[in-house]
């Protein structure tokens, strides 16, 4: 009755694991692709967009960043950080409302993650001065975040915040 039991018991943990959003399992190990934005009055804010490293094989090209900041944010550094896994295209938009140059500093961004022939979970946050909750898409679709720094210490994704740096003063793309 023992050995029954057991199988039963693995049989039901096996089946609920299995209807779980693919996003909720701890053990994922995940790809994460991630750029650094700093303002001119110092506050930081990391992109990142993560999915599950058993695809990497099949994403294809860079992953596409495209940027809305404010139309007067002036000079910002784009860093691509040396963890990257796949190349990266950063686009910013200087197409977004006023910014009165102290205040927090309101973005929107959008991530394209290309892999022909394969579709799989996308999530896309913000880290940094803010935080936000994962939006979650798929891969060859853009998934857009809306996001917001605060002043405060700056604390990037996995601790790393250093890599190549861009500096960027108008509507533009860069890629590394």
């Amino acid at each position: 009755m023992g050995v029954l039991c057991r199988i039963v018991q693995t049989l039901t943990v096996a089946l609920v694991l299995s209807t779980l959003p693919h996003g909720a399992y701890g053990s994922v190990e995940w790809c994460a692709e991630d750029p650094i934005l700093t303002f001119s009055n110092g506050a930081k804010l990391q992109l990142v967009g993560r999915y599950d490293s058993t695809y990497a094989y099949a994403v294809s090209g860079p992953i596409i960043w495209s940027i809305q900041v404010p139309v007067n944010a002036g000079m910002i550094l784009v860093t691509i950080p040396s963890n990257a896994y796949h190349p990266e295209q950063v686009t910013l938009n200087y197409t977004g409302g006023k910014w009165d140059g102290r205040s927090d500093v309101q973005i929107q961004a959008s991530i394209t993650v290309n892999a022909p022939g394969q579709t799989f979970e996308v999530l896309a946050s913000a880290y940094g001065d803010t935080s936000t909750s994962p939006k979650s898409g798929q891969s060859n679709a853009t998934l857009t975040l809306a996001a917001h720094t605060h002043t405060g210490d700056f604390s990037a994704y996995q601790g790393v915040a250093d890599g190549t740096t861009f500096v960027v003063r108008a509507t533009s793309t860069v890629t590394h």
